[in-house]
């Protein structure tokens, strides 16, 4: 495996659900892996945002986004998911929200493990 991008802050290894934070391994539930993986690839968009309704589809493998059920459902996830990777989870640096969803915060940059692809 290889990091993409700068020298990160903290790693994301979704490969093994593992967060690599200063001092410290954390593993990673399976939803909560899907939803930091979501994250990273909203990071590659021109919004570098994930919206609550791409979340919802995309993490839980909804068909259709009901605001009122599943934007909770999000919030509840990404609550557990800094608990897990900030140090302070009411203070968040690495995952931050954004107006209509949330994003990787830039002041803590973040860093992904990606398999080499064999040719």
């Amino acid at each position: 495996p290889r990091v993409v991008g700068q020298r990160p802050d903290w790693l994301f290894d979704p490969s093994r659900r593992q967060v690599h934070l200063p001092g410290d391994t954390q593993t990673l539930s399976p939803l909560a892996a899907r939803l930091l993986t979501c994250l990273f690839e909203a990071t590659r968009t021109a919004a570098g945002c994930a919206s609550l309704e791409h979340l919802a589809l995309t993490v839980w493998g909804i068909t259709e986004f009901h605001p009122l059920r599943d934007s909770k459902r999000v919030h509840v996830a990404v609550r557990r998911l800094r608990t897990v990777v900030e140090a302070d989870a009411s203070r968040p640096v690495r995952v931050l929200t954004m107006d209509g969803g949330y994003a990787l915060g830039v002041n803590a940059l973040p860093g992904r493990v990606e398999e080499r692809q064999v040719s």
